[in-house]
């Protein structure tokens, strides 16, 4: 009972030291991410436990730069001599955490990490000095003991290293140093060998629903790229329209400008000014005075009777004007409103088609695009077509699909897509005919030998 409980116990530390996603410090701006874990084992020497070591990374990128290697299990990844290489060339970001099981001193975490590094970074490094630079660097945060139960984050990214202790984090810029501790615990002679093969059992998984991830969020990026292509155009739409109705608003203006224009005024005519008034008969005596009366005062024209109506010819001119542009808004509404269903229905064709094209995608090689699939596709179903419209036209539908059904079973052939597109129909048709004919002639002739025999 008491190893029972101790097992479960230290299962229990165990989870707490390693939950299944942490969040930790990726950049120098203090960016963080998220990593999910990927297994630990224990670091052992002279048969005694130091530390454990666990292994997190990026699901979603590390599934999209390692997705050839989909379908590996433990043992080939174990196997493998391009595995692991390339998962520490990888872009992606990875992190050791190590929880130690005993107390330490700060200069004994330094001379187990001096031990398994100094060879790595010296291979690394151009010279023996970087190395044993970046290794001073790394060490100068390392100045307290190290009691049981704490925890280090060693965070390797393209761009550096970063280093977390008691929720202090610090900054070592060296990619050689990143790519230095990935080859101590994944090379091939790692510091524990248990915890490798850890790591070798859970990446499977990982690499498998870091791609499906990856996929989803492609698939919802191309589908937020399709709607903001959609509100584009219903904007440009609206925007259309809006002009549209401007212009139209402005043209029946313009028409009922020129239909007042056209209107004469109803208004009482001005009265004539005293200074030209008609002069009197006196001073019209004199000819020269008389003309220059008429010239000077020529005679008002007639008031406008009050039911005075324009010509018909005018008020016809603008009602047809009018008339014109109300069919005319009428026509270019109804249009609008076909575009618009048309534009409506080609989106929801072309989505559609698209997702087709992403779900064959997936089952097709990499060189296959999302067109060449639609152009199969569209060509299959025209060829479908062709086959069932060629397919014994002159016979009844009721007969044509078992007399085909039967042919095709006897022949060992498909007859719709292979004998008909090659031989014409209705030969066929009368050669098959012709073969029953003589198998009946002939089972005719064997029965008539054989009434014969009997009565011989």
């Amino acid at each position: 009972v008491s190893t029972q409980s101790t097992g479960s116990g230290v299962q229990e530390q165990m989870a707490e030291a390693f939950p299944p996603e942490v969040t930790v410090r990726t950049a120098s701006d203090g960016g963080k991410a998220a990593l999910t874990f990927c297994g630990f084992g224990a670091r052992t020497k002279m048969l005694f436990t130091v530390y454990n070591v666990g292994l997190y990374v990026d699901k979603e990128t590390c599934g999209k730069e390692m997705a050839k290697y989909k379908g590996y299990n433990s043992q080939k990844i174990k196997d493998s001599a391009s595995f692991w290489p390339a998962f520490i060339k990888a872009g992606f970001t990875k992190m050791f955490r190590i929880v130690l099981v005993m107390n330490l001193s700060a200069q004994q975490m330094k001379d187990g990490l001096r031990e398994g590094l100094l060879p790595v970074l010296e291979s690394q490094c151009d010279d023996d000095q970087t190395a044993s630079v970046i290794l001073e660097q790394l060490f100068s945060h390392m100045t307290n003991p190290l009691p049981k139960g704490t925890e280090v984050n060693m965070v390797c990214t393209p761009e550096g290293f970063f280093l977390g202790m008691d929720g202090k984090w610090d900054d070592v810029p060296y990619h050689h140093l990143s790519r230095a501790v990935q080859a101590l615990y994944l090379g091939p002679k790692p510091l524990s060998g248990h915890a490798k093969q850890a790591f070798s059992s859970e990446l499977p998984q990982t690499i498998a629903e870091g791609m499906d991830l990856a996929a989803k969020t492609e698939t919802m990026a191309v589908l937020q790229e399709e709607a903001k292509q959609g509100e584009a155009r219903q904007a440009e739409a609206k925007q259309a329209e809006a002009k549209h109705a401007e212009g139209e608003q402005a043209g029946v203006k313009k028409a009922e400008a020129k239909q007042t224009a056209a209107e004469p005024s109803s208004a009482p005519a001005a009265p004539v000014p005293a200074a030209v008034a008609k002069p009197s008969i006196a001073a019209l005596a004199n000819p020269k005075d008389r003309r220059r009366g008429r010239l000077r005062a020529p005679p008002p024209p007639p008031p406008l009777p009050k039911d005075f109506k324009p010509p018909a010819s005018l008020e016809a001119k603008a009602f047809n004007e009018l008339s014109s542009a109300s069919v005319a808004k009428t026509e270019l509404e109804e249009l609008q409103s076909t575009l618009r269903r048309l534009k409506a229905d080609q989106l929801e064709t072309n989505q559609k088609l698209a997702k087709i094209g992403r779900l064959v995608e997936g089952q097709q090689d990499a060189g296959t695009t999302i067109e060449e699939i639609k152009e199969l596709f569209l060509i299959s179903h025209r060829r479908e077509r062709r086959l069932q419209q060629k397919s014994l036209p002159w016979l009844p539908t009721v007969f044509r699909q078992p007399l085909l059904v039967v042919v095709s079973a006897a022949a060992g052939y498909n007859f719709q897509s292979s004998i008909l597109p090659k031989l014409k129909t209705r030969l066929g048709v009368v050669a098959v005919l012709f073969c029953f004919m003589l198998l009946y002639l002939r089972r005719g002739r064997g029965a008539s030998q054989q009434k014969a025999l009997e009565a011989k």
